[in-house]
């Protein structure tokens, strides 16, 4: 009886049994990973759309591009900084669409096997205004083999002009300065020149002047010493007239003196005695 239970058509129908069960657990398996690989997809798209909008409302430009330059992500801040629109930007090359000055050749490479590269670019707007960044750029490599660059901009053209027009003001200021201190320098050995030559003038009229005050002092000498000789003439002429007149009166003679020039005549005492006069009595005359 058990070997009439056992039957190829019994076999046949466990077997298709295990089979649809089999499939069955394997449906519901895959179903099961499908739902975790989804909530697992809604999840990474729910963070990295969290990302977006944070990296959308940053106040820096936020770029992100292939490594060939196709930009993949523009935020507001791009957009207000840059003037062209997300849907404007995307899927262009970067470094034609801003048309960037001051990148070194070798920034790719050297973004390849760092992973970071930073430095000033300048970058052209869409009105045509050339704006200077502070550039920072990052390499993410994805699991895919593609690599993605997110790169920070910060506008820093009005730093960069006040930097350049402090520089340009030193250089004036040294200029200026230099310039300055040329004319003192000039200035100081014009006046050294002057006062040298002042100084030697005063030093030849003190010179005129000791010379001056040394004539006069002789001057002064041979004055004195003319004065000296004039009193002893005149009083060597008292003491010869005093003798005269005692010789004139002891010997009862008298003497005149006639000035041509004046037309003056002078009798000495004992003349006018002579005459029976007194001495000095009147002015002589020829009478």
């Amino acid at each position: 009886e058990r070997a009439d239970v056992y039957t190829p058509a019994v076999g046949a129908e466990l077997f298709a049994l295990a089979m649809v069960v089999s499939f069955t657990l394997l449906i519901w398996w895959t179903a099961r990973a499908l739902d975790r690989a989804d909530a697992v997809r809604r999840e990474t798209e729910t963070q990295l759309r969290n990302q977006a909008e944070l990296m959308d409302q940053a106040h820096e430009a936020l770029i992100v591009h292939e490594s060939g330059g196709a930009i993949r992500f523009w935020n507001n801040g791009a957009a207000k900084l840059y003037g062209w629109l997300a849907a404007e930007a995307l899927g262009q090359r970067i470094h034609f669409l801003l048309r960037a000055e001051g990148l070194p050749p070798d920034h790719e490479t050297q973004l390849e096997q760092t992973g970071h590269w930073e430095g000033e670019l300048t970058y052209v707007t869409r009105d045509g205004r050339r704006v200077t960044v502070e550039s920072r750029k990052n390499a993410i490599h994805g699991s895919d083999g593609h690599v993605l660059v997110l790169e920070s901009n910060r506008d820093i053209t009005m730093r960069k002009r006040a930097a350049d027009a402090v520089r340009r003001l030193n250089s004036e200021l040294e200029q200026r300065v230099a310039d300055k201190t040329v004319e003192l320098r000039r200035a100081n050995e014009t006046l050294e020149q002057r006062v040298a030559e002042r100084t030697s003038e005063v030093l030849t009229a003190n010179q005129a002047l000791q010379d001056s005050r040394r004539a006069a002092l002789n001057l002064m000498d041979d004055a004195v010493e003319a004065r000296k000789k004039a009193e002893q003439v005149s009083a060597a002429l008292r003491v010869s007239e005093e003798g005269l007149k005692r010789a004139q009166e002891i010997a009862h003679l008298g003497s005149w003196d006639l000035d041509l020039v004046r037309n003056q005549l002078t009798w000495s005492d004992e003349v006018y005695r002579i005459f029976g006069l007194q001495p000095q009595e009147f002015g002589a005359t020829y009478e």
